[in-house]
């Protein structure tokens, strides 16, 4: 009987198994204890942000990514840009920072000089890691991350195109919560400071604005934390891969994606043209056309990205109407504006989270496929995900450069380059 309910088990076990490759099917609870386990941690990250800066404000700088001060600052400066902004336009700023430059002067002082010392060592030291840790199974035999080699090549191959989408929802997220949800000192790229300073408003060129580091990590932090879960829970992301390896591709899609955004982005502002418009999505123009005409002009196009710029952009008219016409929210600094903006932060890394499981779900897949041996449809998978390296490596500028040359770069319209 004993082994009559043990052969019962092990078969619902595996009809379950079996249906893990249709819907993600999970091990330990339900799919309603990880939906509330995944907002609790999204809820967390949502919170500790703000709460960051009020805290660098009260310990260490009173003016630190003060609202105030930014909105003021690209209201001054850049007024044309400010009036066609949908969410800031509508939202009302004190008199705290009615002298704007030593504002301006203090985002570059010794504390901002430390946050980004500690972005330039741990930047490499990340990329390095990664590069150490997706190596790994291939050099160390039985390694965890990978058994065999030939398993750490499928996971690898079918994983690469999602981990570089996924961090580029992720930076979008992250600059989405920059220019608007938490109004964080990398706004100042929007600004022209050059009446207080000579020194770049450009993201890690001379400086690293005041919460750029913190929001990046914790959204970092965030991602990780939530993969992991998943892959705990999810069979179908267990028999597939495993969180530590797709840890490391992140990693090293994300650095890569900073490195060539570094050397692109003040291309973008000396050579943009309007007649890019209608320009290859992802291609180089395409990408110029939407950050310089579109961002820096109403706001839009967090990421200059194809496939993701639609979701964006509901995003941020969305969020502009709950804060300012159904909550009637103007202020940046009041407890209401907060408990909207962490609410909808919550919400919006709930969706960016479904869209990253969702690729990976159908990554998953491939790596089914890659597993199937030899005939015409295991060689055209095989030969789809060749072709997907180098389209990766193609829409990073990895393997083919664009020609534009500024010069060490500066700014178009009057801005410079160098925001994420």
């Amino acid at each position: 009987m004993a082994e009559s309910s043990t052969s019962s088990s092990r078969y619902r076990t595996d009809s379950l198994f079996s249906l893990s490759y249709v819907l993600p099917v999970y091990d330990y609870g339900s799919p309603g204890k990880a939906a509330l386990t995944l907002l609790a941690f999204t809820g967390a990250k949502s919170i500790l942000i703000p709460l960051s800066f009020h805290l660098a404000r009260y310990l260490f700088n009173p003016f630190y990514s003060d609202p105030n001060c930014l909105l003021r600052l690209v209201n001054t400066t850049a007024p044309e840009h400010y009036e066609k902004h949908i969410y800031w336009r509508r939202l009302q700023y004190d008199d705290s920072c009615v002298d704007l430059k030593p504002f301006v002067l203090d985002q570059f002082n010794d504390y901002a000089q430390a946050e980004f010392k500690a972005w330039q060592v741990l930047g490499p030291a990340m990329f390095f890691t990664a590069v150490a840790s997706v190596l790994y199974p291939f050099v160390v035999r039985n390694a965890k991350m990978g058994s065999t080699k030939a398993e750490a090549w499928r996971i690898v191959a079918a994983s690469l195109l999602p981990c570089h989408f996924t961090m580029a929802a992720m930076f979008m997220l992250v600059h989405f919560e920059m220019d608007l949800t938490y109004l964080v000192g990398n706004i100042q790229h929007h600004a022209d400071i050059s009446r207080f300073t000579d020194k770049s408003n450009a993201s890690t060129v001379d400086t690293l604005p005041q919460g750029f580091l913190l929001t990046y990590f914790f959204n970092i932090a965030w991602l990780f934390v939530c993969f992991k879960y998943l892959f705990h829970y999810s069979r179908r992301l267990q028999h597939y891969s495993n969180a530590s390896l797709i840890s490391a591709l992140f990693l090293f899609s994300g650095q890569v994606s900073l490195k060539m955004l570094k050397e692109d982005h003040p291309k973008f502002h000396a050579v943009a043209q309007e007649n890019w418009r209608d320009a290859i999505p992802f291609s180089f123009e395409y990408r110029a056309y939407h950050h310089v005409f579109r961002h820096h002009v109403d706001g839009d196009s967090f990421g200059s990205s194809w496939l993701f710029d639609p979701l964006f952009s509901k995003m941020f008219q969305s969020f502009a109407f709950i804060h300012h016409d159904i909550f009637g929210i103007h202020s940046a600094t009041s407890w209401g504006h907060y408990a909207v903006v962490c609410a909808y932060d919550t919400v919006q890394g709930l969706a960016v989270l479904g869209i990253i499981l969702g690729m990976f779900l159908a990554a998953s897949k491939v790596t089914q496929w890659l597993e199937r041996g030899g005939g015409v449809w295991g060689f055209a998978v095989k030969v789809g995900v060749s072709l997907g390296f180098v389209f990766w490596l193609f829409i990073n500028g990895a393997i083919f450069k664009n020609s534009y040359d500024v010069g060490g770069g500066g700014g178009g319209e009057g801005v410079s380059a160098g925001e994420l």
